[in-house]
């Protein structure tokens, strides 16, 4: 059936010199693979440059619900970003966010409040020129929709600590962040953000990952991390 949706682009792959696979997470159905025969040839329809990682389209689709592969008749960029694909910076962030909600979402059905959180985000992102602390605060965010929200009882004194398996804060050090990361994480919480060094966000980043993989069987740290520290150093 024909299926009109919004779609975020999660990732695409050669399939042949001009074709791609493309995963889409939609906002109407969830995440599909989508076969876009012809993408890379002079004055395609569907061209490559709209699928980008992140990238927002309205779609009209051919819906199967059993298919390995669904196919495409109508995409357009919408919006238009026009910063995102452009910045060296927001570009990596883009990748390692993509990386992130394919390693994390396995399922076809529609999460439409987790669709719109996504678009809204990557919006702010793109028309944004204070981006720096974006991706932590986005991986907290994201962490509270696949269910393992950090539970906000911290206290300086008797709960000084983030343990990153349960998800809590409390006073033992042992499988926890510093108090001062921790005191981050806290202030992100209640909202309170403020600027952090590049030797922080990366520490923080490293240890939201094995948070996510404290919670999500068989997750794996994106391999774009380790750019992203470059860029941040």
């Amino acid at each position: 059936m024909l299926l009109a949706t919004k779609g975020i682009v999660l990732n695409s792959i050669r399939y042949s010199d001009t074709s791609l696979i493309v995963s889409i997470f939609t906002r109407e159905a969830g995440i599909y693979k989508y076969m876009v025969k012809g993408a890379a040839r002079p004055k395609s329809k569907l061209p490559v440059s709209i699928f980008m990682p992140l990238t927002v389209l309205e779609m009209i689709v051919f819906h199967k619900e059993q298919a390995n592969l669904q196919s495409i008749r109508e995409a357009r960029l919408a919006p238009m970003l026009l910063h995102l694909h452009e910045n060296p910076y927001k570009q990596m962030l883009v990748l390692f966010a993509s990386e992130v909600l394919i390693k994390s979402m396995h399922t076809n059905e529609s999460n439409e409040e987790l669709f719109d959180w996504l678009e809204n985000s990557i919006c702010n992102l793109d028309q944004s020129d204070k981006f720096n602390n974006w991706i932590l605060e986005w991986l907290l965010d994201f962490a509270g929709f696949l269910g393992f929200t950090p539970f906000n009882n911290y206290h300086e004194k008797a709960n000084p600590c983030f343990n990153l398996t349960e998800g809590i804060f409390d006073s033992e050090f042992s499988f926890s962040l510093s108090p001062e990361h921790s005191k981050l994480i806290h202030k992100w919480l209640v909202k309170e953000v403020e600027t952090v060094n590049a030797p922080d966000k990366k520490v923080l980043m490293t240890l939201l990952m094995r948070f996510y993989a404290s919670h999500i069987p068989n997750f794996k740290t994106p391999n774009s991390l380790e750019v992203l520290h470059a860029i941040l150093a």
